[in-house]
């Protein structure tokens, strides 16, 4: 056992078991020195800092592989012991993880309740899934203010003359202007309530998923 663990110091070894605590439940052994702010512990050999976890890891099992990096089955960050622990890539280990990216890749559906499929997903570089149909409608949105935009530039003058002659009726008709008042708040009362509806729905959405 030596022989392999080039790196660790005699001392150390011995003296590691020393500093941790078995849970008789869940049979974790839980580190009892230095913790970081991550949570995991951490463990000094030869001058260096070292996480405990990796430390147990390598004195017990040997060398890690390359590339790879280890999870906590036991989903405590604070425990060493090597059966607890599995060498897996790191998406994997996030992904399993409790993260908003292990959170994301659970869900079946968008915000706006439509269910993931092949068909209805789309996938971009980063790995990240995005639903079509949102998509789509969000593409049409966004082509329709375009429109609006291209004939406010071309159409100014129209749109200022347009302007002013209502503002010339309003102000002959002090009831239009009564009206056309109680309208708009009707109108920013409906908008209040419907963005009320469509938050209410995403949160309920989201506790489902």
């Amino acid at each position: 056992m030596i022989d392999k663990l080039e790196i660790l110091n005699l001392k150390k070894v011995v003296s590691f078991p020393n500093h941790c605590k078995l849970d008789k439940k869940t049979r974790c052994w839980i580190w009892q020195l230095g913790k970081s702010m991550l949570g995991y512990g951490y463990y000094h050999n030869n001058g260096k800092t070292v996480f405990a976890h990796r430390f147990a890891y390598r004195l017990f099992k040997g060398k890690l592989t390359p590339g790879l990096t280890l999870d906590h089955l036991c989903r405590n960050r604070l425990c060493v012991n090597p059966n607890h622990l599995e060498e897996v890539t790191t998406q994997t280990n996030i992904l399993r993880g409790e993260g908003i990216s292990a959170k994301n890749a659970i869900k079946t559906h968008c915000l706006n309740g439509h269910e993931f499929f092949k068909d209805t997903t789309i996938i971009c570089k980063e790995g990240n899934r995005h639903c079509k149909i949102c998509h789509d409608r969000q593409k049409e949105s966004d082509k329709s203010k375009t429109w609006h935009k291209q004939y406010a530039r071309k159409n100014k003058e129209k749109i200022a003359l347009y302007s002013k002659e209502h503002r010339k009726q309003i102000r002959a008709d002090p009831e239009q202007l009564i009206r056309l008042r109680e309208n708009n708040r009707r109108t920013i009362r409906k908008n209040r309530a419907d963005k009320q509806y469509k938050d209410m729905f995403k949160n309920l959405v989201s506790e489902v998923s």
